[in-house]
């Protein structure tokens, strides 16, 4: 408890805290911490090892599971079990990783562990070590930040939902746009090509010039020649009789 400050688990600074320090339980067993201002891991962690809660509430601050690296391997001893007869069996050794806050059951045997984290007039930053939580997980706080790095395998109360694309949904909607906008161009294509094939031919003809140079001595026309009167001959075949000197007799033999 820090009734009159601040809670500070491990250092804050470019210090990197050993592989088992922090606030952690080798066996079965809860942890609760309490504050007046903030929580912070720092570096550091609090987990519970081999089963068991944890409960952090800083009243007039915020909670934050710090900045540690998740690749830090934390020791754990084997777990001791006793039986009626005092015989004693040691689980096998399972070494946890990381930093920040979790509850941890490395074997199958060990029961989930819940954590509750309250900050009431704060906000619960997850940071870049993470949340881990084997049980349940309940949040209360003005704000809760970096949700999507907190991890739990049971129920969760005060997690923001966290929004995701749906690339599926986009997908099928930009391939359905395409597709509609491919049929519509080839409907507008048919169409056009059918109204081109409904029009009249037009031809227009433009006649630029008939040229400047002279025709040539072989191409031009020849001169008209002179009509030569026709001489009559009074001995021939044929005679030319004026009908107007003709007698009526003379017209009626000739079937005039």
């Amino acid at each position: 408890m820090t009734p009159g400050g601040r809670t500070l688990v491990g250092i804050d600074g470019g210090f990197n805290p050993g592989p088992g320090s922090g606030v952690m339980t080798q066996g079965e067993g809860d942890i609760s911490v309490y504050a007046r201002d903030s929580i912070l891991m720092g570096q550091s962690r609090i987990f519970t090892t081999f089963g068991g809660n944890i409960l952090g509430w800083s009243a007039q601050g915020d909670i934050n599971a710090g900045r540690g690296s998740k690749t830090t391997v934390v020791y754990t001893p084997s777990r001791r079990t006793y039986d009626s007869a005092g015989n004693v069996t040691l689980s096998p050794q399972a070494p946890s990783t990381g930093a920040g806050i979790a509850t941890l059951n490395p074997i199958p045997e060990v029961p989930p562990g819940d954590i509750d984290l309250i900050a009431p007039l704060g906000t619960i930053d997850a940071g870049e070590a993470g949340i881990r939580v084997s049980g349940n997980v309940n949040l209360a706080a003005l704000r809760v930040v970096n949700a999507e790095n907190i991890q739990v395998q049971g129920k969760s109360v005060g997690i923001p939902v966290v929004a995701a694309v749906n690339v599926a949904a986009l997908s099928n909607a930009s391939a359905a746009a395409s597709q509609a906008a491919t049929a519509a161009q080839d409907v507008m294509q048919r169409e056009r090509a059918a109204s081109r094939q409904a029009l009249p031919s037009v031809f227009t003809v433009r006649v630029l010039g008939f040229g400047s140079d002279a025709a040539p001595a072989s191409q031009e026309p020849a001169a008209p020649r002179a009509v030569e009167p026709s001489a009559y001959r009074p001995e021939g075949l044929v005679k030319v009789v004026d009908a107007s000197v003709l007698t009526a007799q003379e017209r009626a033999r000739l079937g005039l």
